[in-house]
């Protein structure tokens, strides 16, 4: 399809020649340099745009800035004939499109800011297909992403295209085939709009006031509905306070007075979302002091209204949740704000709704109010005080959130959520909530929770009371381990928490049984399970806590042990085929709480091994060898769990799991397959069976297979042989994942912490305890990546050889 372009693109096409043959100068922009990470790459000398900090951990990351630089000069090249042949080509935006999932904006930001305007230009192109334009808007949203990269003053965008295409192709009645051909289009253009309208130019407020104030009648409900829409969706609100007379001052009386007026119930939702945002983007320019009692008035009431479920509350509290939220965080701060005493009047008015007797399904609506205040007051003191450096303008220092202000927010919040988190609703809400409290103020939000917990466990009287201490301890026990500086009792807590959740590991309650998997799982996360208990004699700078706690992990072994014991018993008594509904030759379908159950166990038992020493690794090995030797397992998924838990060793340790279970595996097979009437028998032995499982679950990493390759060849051999199923198929899967580990490229197993083991061990230097809870940060982290060497390949070749080209011979 061609189209005429030379009305629409001509700078912008020279500006491509230019840059696909020219370096890029380096630049003097201070400004610009100080808002650039320091781990981006440069191009020409000048620092790129942004870069995937994924990419950098590639084993080929050495090759992939070359390449990058290469794919992104042809792409150049080829925008630009396009443009000067008129030709309008799809293959081109593609490549864009590919080349930003792959690199990111890698780019200067000479050709970011080409790239969007020649994008914005192509969608004004007459007759463009929609398929095309909708390729369009979903580029330009990814290059606006990042708003931080590019300030308004180095881009300026037009807001009446955009306005246009909208109207086009949303409000015409003959386009709607068009939207109905290309899926998601409509949230595409919205939300590039939403990105654009920061760059509007400083006149736009004006032209877009006089394009739509005319019809802006509260009589004409149609008419005001479309225009209050077109109003929130492309007002700018996002500008430098010496721009604010150009900008929300031109409206702001004018869309107050329509907000709060007695016929707004139509548009309302639509004008409140315009001022709550408003509010956010100008934090400590506006005085909302006359405001507040309209606002919370308002909401007071559709709170306590949505108890009796009234239509009307419960759609304004689901629609606005965001906005209403947005407006209240915006509003705390400051020498006069008033604020926080509004929301604590709001909540002392609707306190009684949150109780568990007043529990009703609406009610996941109120608990959904806590959990979005909680998260938007997080984040508002994150973009504060620790946000990257970027040109969006901030709040004036005196109207920033005070740590005296957090302490009253959370106090504000933490008895409702302490009650509400037993009620059968919006649960999942209450735990979000409780633990943003947490990043803030662990000292006053973990205690509370941890000494429930220890009643609840004594008790056993309420499980569902245990149910939700344990849920909720779950999502605050990292808060808890790492302390944040405020609370160093947590780490004390973990070794007993640990030893008294498992009794909860009971197979007759799979709820419980998961519950207890996840708080193990969030508990042991970033704790390395070793023996300290001889850094007390080693250091002399430990404080009380901490010596304490060093005498504690000498229990550490004990409890890995008990845990796997736990895990194995109910393994083995895992039988969901077994129940009366269940036929035995049907497939096994598993039910919510079974799905729940078993993932739940495979990702704790990871979490546990791959954070257990050497030594403890070691000895719940042991444990696990001589389990298997003297069981039999009847039940499929028995057998299917078992060969699971065996394969989340083997990923851990391959090597040493290799060595300990494939002689016993392969004296095993070899010798109930000694007998060649086995392999015409339409039966299986379980024992044989098991075996072959477990023997196809341990090959998962090819350098550890190079002394046990005949051993591996024996066992593929008799495995294909047999008849059943239950043989074949696991033969064929050790074939399977042997060709996947010694031809693939893939990380390695290593342990979860920047630190060897054996850097851990010299107490001298490390004090492992202070470590607890802590993350590896992104630039930290070290990847070992398996690449095939000569052995591997000569090994795959020789798999191939034996079992692929003999079939394939006739």
């Amino acid at each position: 399809m061609a189209c005429d372009l030379s009305d629409h693109s001509t700078p912008v096409v020279a500006s491509v020649l230019v840059l696909t043959e020219s370096p890029v100068e380096d630049s003097d922009d201070s400004t610009e340099s100080e808002m650039i990470p320091a781990s981006n790459r440069f191009i020409c000398g000048q620092p790129a745009q942004s870069y995937s900090p994924y990419n950098r951990h590639l084993p080929y990351a050495s090759v992939l800035e070359e390449e990058a630089a290469n794919y992104f000069k042809e792409i150049k090249a080829n925008l630009g004939k396009c443009l000067l042949l008129s030709v309008h080509k799809t293959d081109c935006v593609s490549e864009v499109k590919y080349y930003l999932a792959l690199y990111e904006q890698y780019f200067t930001k000479e050709d970011h800011i080409l790239l969007i305007k020649l994008f914005f230009q192509a969608m004004q192109i007459p007759g463009i297909e929609m398929s095309t334009l909708s390729g369009i808007v979903s580029i330009l949203n990814s290059l606006l992403r990042k708003q931080r990269l590019i300030s308004s003053k180095d881009l300026v965008i037009e807001w009446r295209p955009l306005y246009d295409i909208y109207c086009k192709f949303i409000f015409e009645r003959k386009n709607l085939f068009l939207m109905g051909q290309s899926y998601g289009f409509e949230s595409n253009i919205r939300s590039l709009i939403e990105l654009s309208r920061n760059y509007f130019a400083v006149e736009a407020t004006k032209e877009i006031l006089d394009e739509l104030r005319p019809v802006l009648c509260p009589f004409t409900t149609c008419k005001i509905f479309r225009c209050a829409f077109l109003l929130g969706l492309f007002l700018p609100t996002k500008m430098f306070p010496e721009h604010h007379d150009k900008g929300y001052k031109l409206w702001f009386d004018e869309i107050v007075a329509l907000w709060a007026g007695p016929n707004a119930i139509q548009y309302e939702n639509i004008l409140f979302k315009l001022l709550s945002r408003l509010a956010v983007h100008n934090v400590g320019y506006i005085d909302w002091t006359p405001y507040m009692p309209t606002i919370f008035n308002k909401y007071t009431k559709a709170m306590n209204n949505s108890v009796i479920q009234s239509p009307l509350a419960i759609l304004a509290l689901s629609t606005d949740c965001s906005s209403l939220v947005n407006w209240i965080v915006a509003m705390i701060g400051g020498p006069q704000s008033k604020a926080l005493e509004y929301i604590e009047g709001l909540f002392k008015a609707v306190e009684s709704n949150f109780h568990p007797s007043n529990m009703s399904r609406w009610n996941s609506q109120l608990t959904n109010i806590l959990s979005r205040l909680s998260l938007t007051f997080i984040r508002r003191i994150h973009c504060e005080r620790y946000r990257k450096k970027s040109w969006e303008p901030k709040a004036p220092k005196e109207y920033q959130i005070t740590d005296a202000e957090i302490d009253k927010f959370v106090d504000i919040l933490l008895p409702i959520l302490l009650t509400t988190m037993f009620s059968r609703f919006g649960t999942g809400a209450t735990f979000t909530a409780l633990r943003d409290l947490a990043w803030l103020r662990p000292e006053k939000v973990i205690p509370p929770l941890v000494e429930k917990l220890y009643i609840a466990l004594d008790s056993n009287l309420e499980a569902h009371r245990l149910n939700s201490l344990m849920s909720a301890l779950t999502v605050v026990g990292p808060i808890m381990v790492n302390g944040l500086d405020r609370y160093e009792d947590g780490k004390t807590h973990l070794i007993n928490l640990l030893f008294s959740s498992l009794p909860g590991l009971d197979c007759n309650d799979i709820k419980k049984c998961g519950n207890t998997f996840g708080l193990i799982t969030n508990l042991v996360d970033s704790v390395p399970l070793m023996d300290c208990s001889a850094m007390i004699d080693i250091r002399d700078d430990l404080t009380e806590n901490e010596y304490n706690i060093a005498l504690e992990t000498a229990r550490f072994e004990e409890f890995v042990l008990i845990f796997l014991e736990k895990v194995l018993t109910l393994v083995e008594n895992y039988s969901p085929e077994h129940r009366p509904e269940k036929i035995d030759n049907d497939p096994i379908k598993q039910s919510s709480d079974e799905s729940y159950f078993e993932s739940s166990m495979v990702i704790s038992l990871s979490t546990v091994l791959y954070h257990s020493s050497p030594q403890i690794f070691d000895k719940a090995l042991d444990k696990m060898f001589i389990f298997l030797g003297g069981r039999l397992f009847e039940s499929r998924s028995t057998i299917k769990l078992m060969a699971i838990v065996c394969e989340l060793f083997a990923k851990v340790r391959p090597k040493k799991v290799l060595d300990k279970f494939m002689p016993y595996l392969h004296s095993t097979i070899m010798g109930l397959t000694e007998n060649e009437d086995v392999f015409e028998e339409d039966s299986i032995d379980v024992q044989l069976s098991l075996a072959l499982q477990i023997a196809s679950a341990i090959v998962v990493e090819g350098s550890a297979l190079e002394q046990h390759q005949q051993k591996i060849i024996d066992i593929v051999r008799r495995g294909l042989k047999l008849k059943h199923s239950q043989g074949y198929k696991p033969a064929a899967a050790i074939l399977k994942n042997c060709f996947e580990c010694l031809t693939t490229v893939y990380p390695s197993s290593k342990n979860s912490f920047s630190l060897s083991w054996e850097q851990l061990s010299d107490f001298k230097n490390i004090n492992p305890i202070r470590l607890w809870g802590i993350h590896e940060k992104e630039d930290d982290i070290v990847i070992d990546w398996f690449v095939p060497s000569e052995t591997e390949i000569t090994f795959a070749q020789k798999l191939l050889d034996e079992f692929l080209v003999t079939e394939l011979q006739f």
